[in-house]
């Protein structure tokens, strides 16, 4: 008896196999043996068995930045397939976006970060949150939840940062555990 529950991974599939046993009466047994082997015993053993799919999965990615003349611009892309493909595997996705950085911009949300860790890890968190406003302000989309969101996240940083100053004014990686500063 075969089960299919779900894949646990694109591809997979995990496969139940269940294995019965029976005994049956024995007629090789002598006459007084028969009666005591009259009883049927069964066991059942139920193996999960991973099925993997023949081939191993490739993805390739080609990145083109079009500058239009006009009102119009095309591009001919050749997709190439390997000669081993698994036939009824091949997909093929395409993303045009507007702008060089548009995917980027998607996920704003996971670009700006609270400034966190040590004066170091602080500083650099501080700078990119400082470059995408700029960004953004260049470019004409920062939108006032975005500017409010990054101005919480700078002043937070920028007080933390603060902690990791000497009493002679320079700055160490870790708070004030130095009497000269390191960055």
């Amino acid at each position: 008896m075969i089960d299919r529950p779900e894949a646990s991974r694109i591809g997979e599939s995990k496969v139940n196999i269940t294995i019965v046993a029976t005994s049956k009466q024995s007629s090789a047994c002598p006459n007084d043996a028969r009666k005591q082997q009259d009883v049927n015993w069964k066991d059942t053993v139920v193996k999960g068995l991973l099925v993997e799919p023949e081939g191993i999965e490739k993805e390739t990615s080609q990145s083109f930045l079009i500058c239009t003349k006009g009102t119009k611009a095309s591009k001919q892309i050749l997709l190439e397939l390997p000669s081993d493909v698994v036939e009824g595997s091949a997909r093929s996705f395409v993303t045009v976006v507007g702008d060089i950085l548009g995917v980027t911009m998607q996920n704003l949300d996971s670009l700006l970060h609270t400034p966190y860790g040590c004066g170091e890890q602080n500083i650099a968190q501080l700078a990119s949150d400082t470059y995408i406003v700029d960004y953004l302000s260049a470019t004409q989309q920062l939108t006032e939840e975005v500017k409010s969101k990054a101005l919480l996240l700078l002043t937070n940083g920028y007080q933390k940062h603060l902690s990791f100053k000497n009493y002679d004014g320079s700055y160490d990686m870790f708070c004030q555990s130095n009497q000269k500063g390191s960055i």
